[in-house]
C-alpha cells in the first residue's frame, strides 16, 4: 500500500523539465497576446482617424483587421490542438510539409509569372484568387523554415550507420545531416524561394527569406566550413544589392540614394523618411498621447503599414517604442529558451528559427523607419495593416507554443509508461516472493 502512494523516480526527474517547458510556453503565449492587443490598438489609431480625414468609412480597416485576427485565433487553436494530438509529427509531417512548401512556392511563382498577381507601388507581391487577396511570400517564409528543418533534422545518420562506419575505421557525426542529399535539396529550395521572390521585385521579403534560411541552417547544425561559405555568400549578395541591383531594379537605386542623402532629395521616398523622423522627434520620451498623432492624418505615407513604428513613438513616446521592441526581443528570447528545452531536433530548430525570424523582420522594419538601413518594404509583424501578415505571424508563434506543449505531452507520457512498467515489475517481484 505504501508503494502505491509513492511517485516514480522517473516521473520525479521529468517534473523539472516539464515545469520549465510549461513556463516557456506561458511566456511565449503572454508575448503573443501582448503583441496582438498592442497591434490592434495601433491599427485602430492609424486607420480610424486617417479614414475620417480622407472621407472614407472610419472603421472599415479596423473591422477587417479584427476579422483577420479572429481567423488567426481559430487557425492557431486548431493548429495547436492538431499538432499536440498527432505528435510525434514525423509520422505524417514528412509528407505534409513538402506539399505545403511546394504549394506556397507555386503561389509565389504565380504572382510573378501570371496575371493573378496584384501590383501596388511598382511591385507585384500579392495574388488574388476568387476575390481574396493575400501575400504568398508570407506563407513561403513559414513553410521554408519547416521544410529546411525537416531536411536537416530528420535526414540524420542512423546509429547503426555510425556503428558500421566505426567498424570500418571511419568517423561519422550524428549531429550532421545526411549529406549530400539534404543540403542539395535545402539549397535548391532556398534558391527557388529567393529567386521567385526577388523577380516580383520584393528585395525585402527576399532578404528575410534568405535570413530565415541561414538561421535555420545554423540552428540545425552545419559544419564550420559550411558556415563560412554561407557567410561569404551573404557578403557577396549584400554587395551585389548595393552595386549591381541598382542597374536592373530602378527603385533600388532611388532608395539607396535616399538612404545616403535623405535631406537632399526632393522625392516621395525622401519625404517619407523625413516625415518619419519628424514623428519620432515629436514623440519625445513620453509621446503626444494615444490617438493624438498628427503624422498619421495622411501626412506620413504608409503610416498604417510599413511606417507604423514612427506613429507608435509619436503617440507613446520613446518608452512605448522601447516596449514594442522589447516584446519582439522577448519573443526571440523565450522561443530560443523553449527550443533549448526540447529534445526533438526538429522542434528545437523550428521554435528558435521562427522566433528569431519574426524578431529580425521587426528590427529591420524599425531600422528602415529610422533610416538606419535602406527602405525594404517590410511590414512590422502584428502592427501593420495586412491580413496575411497577421494570420501567418499568429500561426507561426502558435506553432512555437504547440511545440512546447507537444514536448510536455511526450515527457508526461514517457514518465507514466516507465512508472507503470516499474509498478508491474514490483508486483511480479512481490508475487514471486523475492521482495
Amino acid at each position: 500500500m505504501g508503494y502505491e502512494t509513492q511517485t516514480s523516480p522517473v516521473a520525479l526527474s521529468a517534473r523539472p523539465r516539464i515545469r520549465a517547458l510549461q513556463a516557456s510556453v506561458r511566456s511565449v503565449a503572454i508575448v503573443l497576446i501582448l503583441l496582438m492587443l498592442m497591434g490592434a490598438a495601433m491599427v485602430y489609431s492609424t486607420t480610424v482617424y486617417s479614414n475620417i480625414a480622407a472621407g472614407e468609412a472610419p472603421y472599415g480597416d479596423f473591422i477587417r483587421h479584427m476579422m483577420m485576427m479572429g481567423i488567426g485565433v481559430v487557425l492557431s487553436l486548431v493548429g495547436i490542438s492538431a499538432f499536440v494530438a498527432f505528435s510525434p509529427i514525423r509520422r505524417w509531417a514528412r509528407f505534409v510539409i513538402p506539399v505545403f512548401f511546394l504549394v506556397s512556392l507555386s503561389l509565389v511563382a504565380l504572382v510573378s509569372l501570371t496575371d493573378l498577381g496584384v501590383s501596388a507601388n511598382g511591385a507585384t507581391r500579392s495574388i488574388e484568387v476568387m476575390g481574396i487577396t493575400f501575400q504568398s511570400s508570407e506563407l513561403l517564409k513559414l513553410f521554408l523554415i519547416l521544410y529546411l528543418a525537416q531536411l536537416l533534422c530528420w535526414w540524420r545518420r542512423q546509429p547503426e550507420e555510425i556503428l558500421k562506419a566505426k567498424e570500418q575505421g571511419r568517423v561519422l557525426s550524428s549531429r550532421r545531416p545526411n549529406w549530400p542529399h539534404a543540403p542539395l535539396l535545402a539549397f535548391l529550395a532556398i534558391g527557388a524561394a529567393a529567386g521567385f521572390t526577388v523577380i516580383q521585385p520584393d528585395l525585402g521579403s527576399t532578404a528575410i527569406i534568405v535570413a530565415a534560411s541561414v538561421i535555420t541552417l545554423f540552428i540545425a547544425g552545419i559544419s564550420r566550413m559550411q558556415k563560412i561559405a554561407i557567410l561569404a555568400t551573404l557578403v557577396v549578395l549584400g554587395l551585389s544589392v548595393f552595386y549591381v541591383a541598382p542597374y536592373f531594379v530602378p527603385y533600388v537605386s532611388q532608395r539607396l540614394e535616399t538612404f545616403r542623402n535623405p535631406m537632399e532629395n526632393e522625392n516621395a521616398a525622401s519625404f517619407q523618411i523625413t516625415q518619419s523622423m519628424g514623428a519620432i522627434i515629436d514623440g519625445g520620451t513620453a509621446g503626444r498621447g494615444y490617438l493624438r498623432s498628427e503624422q498619421k492624418l495622411n501626412r506620413l505615407p504608409f503610416a498604417r503599414t510599413d511606417f507604423v513604428f514612427p506613429i507608435i513613438i509619436e503617440e507613446l513616446g520613446l518608452l512605448g517604442g522601447i516596449f514594442v521592441m522589447g516584446l519582439f526581443v522577448a519573443l526571440a528570447w523565450f522561443s530560443s529558451e523553449l527550443a533549448g528545452r526540447c529534445r526533438e531536433p526538429f522542434h528545437r530548430t523550428v521554435a528558435a528559427a521562427i522566433g528569431f525570424t519574426i524578431c529580425l523582420q521587426a528590427m529591420v522594419n524599425i531600422a528602415v523607419t529610422t533610416n538606419v538601413v535602406p527602405n525594404s518594404g517590410l511590414t512590422l509583424p502584428f502592427f501593420s495593416v495586412g491580413g496575411t501578415s497577421l494570420i501567418v505571424s499568429m500561426v507561426s508563434v502558435s506553432l512555437i507554443i504547440a511545440i512546447g506543449l507537444a514536448e510536455v505531452r511526450s515527457l508526461s507520457r514517457e514518465s507514466m509508461l516507465v512508472a507503470s512498467g516499474e509498478r508491474r515489475q514490483q508486483l511480479r517481484r512481490e508475487r514471486s516472493g523475492t521482495v
